[in-house]
């Protein structure tokens, strides 16, 4: 789990984080990765970086909803 503040955002450190992440995931064998935001936090961050949603889940307030991304990483 990560946070960027929103001082940080827009200057790439979360990028490179996720970058980062995403390679020692490689380097440990793994082939996929998936992440899960809340629709009105993160999906188009993950969505610039690679990622396809796969799932939502309602909050059952306001239309906002649990989101499910997923990316090949092999």
């Amino acid at each position: 789990m990560f946070f960027v503040p929103a001082h940080l955002r827009g200057l790439s450190y979360g990028g490179q984080l996720l970058a980062a992440v995403e390679e020692e995931a490689k380097a440990r064998g793994c082939r996929r990765a998936v992440v899960e935001t809340s629709s009105f936090q993160a999906p188009g961050f993950y969505i610039r970086h690679g990622y396809v949603e796969f799932g939502r889940v309602p909050f059952g307030f306001d239309r906002q909803a649990r989101v499910f991304l997923r990316k090949e990483l092999a």
